[in-house]
C-alpha cells in the first residue's frame, strides 16, 4: 500500500486546484475572444477572478520553493 505524506498530499490538491483556476479562466478567455471582448456586466467579475488566481499561484510557488530549498 502506498502512503502519500500529509505534504505531498496537500500540494497536490493545491496543484489540482490552481490547474481547475488555470483551466477555467482559459476556456473563459476562449469564450469572451468569440464574442470579441469581456461583456460590461462580467469585466470587473473576470478581472478580480484573475487577479486573485494570480496571487494564490504567485504564493504557493513562493512556499513551495521556500519547503523544497530550505
Amino acid at each position: 500500500m502506498n502512503e502519500t505524506s500529509p505534504l505531498a498530499g496537500g500540494m497536490l490538491t493545491i496543484h489540482k486546484i490552481i490547474t481547475r483556476g488555470l483551466n477555467t479562466s482559459i476556456r473563459k478567455c476562449d469564450e469572451y475572444l468569440g464574442k470579441k471582448g469581456i461583456p460590461p456586466g462580467e469585466s470587473e467579475g473576470f478581472s478580480m477572478y484573475m487577479k486573485s488566481l494570480t496571487r494564490i499561484k504567485n504564493s504557493t510557488q513562493i512556499k513551495k520553493e521556500q519547503l523544497i530549498y530550505t
